[in-house]
């Protein structure tokens, strides 16, 4: 777990928190790097059976993911004690560390009860919890996974930032609810779906959301499998946003044809 060295150290704040998990790093469970060779192996244990090994290898296959699970498990529990004490955590990057359903209804809890949620009145201003950018791509989240996100995204979110990309495991429906909770959000500028096995139909829900919210502004769909189906529902929700347009769209890796992707470039504004 990694903090920003600009990080402001002053009582129950943080600004920033980063949290990757690195399989490479992982040490050897038995604490020595020597490796012994088939003879020599075999030398030590004369009465093992031809599939001892693999079995062995499988068992050690399972303790290194074990002691990740483990590690990441751990690295959660210190930050969710951050945030449960913390009136402010502005950032939080949990892409591709493994994050799991239960581990994501164990953070959503953690920002519902966070001590922001009840700060006193401030001239008559209750200020909400902070967290401004939350980044969970490439976790594999489930459908169940991402109605827990939606879920918080109705009734405690103030994101101006959500990294979604690589979210693969989810069906259409839920998929569904969670651009239906986006429709009146009035914070989220940023949202990232790179890689997300959308296809047309998932552009077409997401182009329903883009007719009704005003908000956002930068939109990542690369490599989705949108085709000029899904690319012509995006066009004309383009068209319905004139007066809240979009500052950039990225729909690189689909099969959108060129025409067509000039339409829909020629109705963002790069400004």
């Amino acid at each position: 777990m990694e903090m920003s060295t600009g990080l402001d150290l002053s009582p129950n704040k943080q600004h920033w928190w980063r949290l990757e998990k690195k399989l490479s790093s992982c040490p050897n469970p038995s604490g020595s790097d020597v490796e012994l060779s088939e003879e020599s192996d075999s030398a030590l244990h004369p009465d093992r059976q031809p599939g001892d090994q693999d079995r062995a290898v499988l068992n050690t296959s399972q303790t290194h993911i074990s002691t990740i699970e483990q590690d990441l498990q751990a690295q959660l529990d210190v930050m969710m004690q951050v945030l449960n004490t913390s009136d402010e955590v502005e950032q939080l990057v949990l892409r591709n560390t493994g994050l799991t359903d239960a581990l994501l209804l164990s953070l959503a809890a953690a920002l519902k009860r966070s001590p922001s949620e009840s700060l006193p009145f401030y001239g008559g201003t209750l200020y909400p919890f902070s967290l401004l950018e939350l980044d969970i791509g490439g976790n594999g989240l489930s459908s169940n996974g991402l109605r827990m996100l939606t879920s918080y995204m109705r009734l405690h979110s103030r994101l101006q930032y959500l990294g979604l990309a690589r979210t693969t495991g989810v069906d259409l429906e839920a998929w569904r609810e969670l651009f239906d909770s986006l429709k009146g959000n009035v914070t989220l500028s940023h949202i990232i779906l790179d890689e997300s096995n959308l296809g047309d139909q998932g552009a077409r829900l997401f182009s329903d959301t883009l007719r009704a919210n005003q908000s956002l502004r930068q939109v990542d769909l690369d490599s989705n499998g949108i085709g000029e189906v899904g690319g012509s529902e995006i066009i004309e929700a383009l068209l319905c946003r004139t007066q809240f347009p979009l500052r950039h769209l990225s729909l690189e890796g689909n099969g959108i044809s060129t025409g067509l992707m000039g339409r829909i470039q020629q109705e963002v504004r790069f400004n």
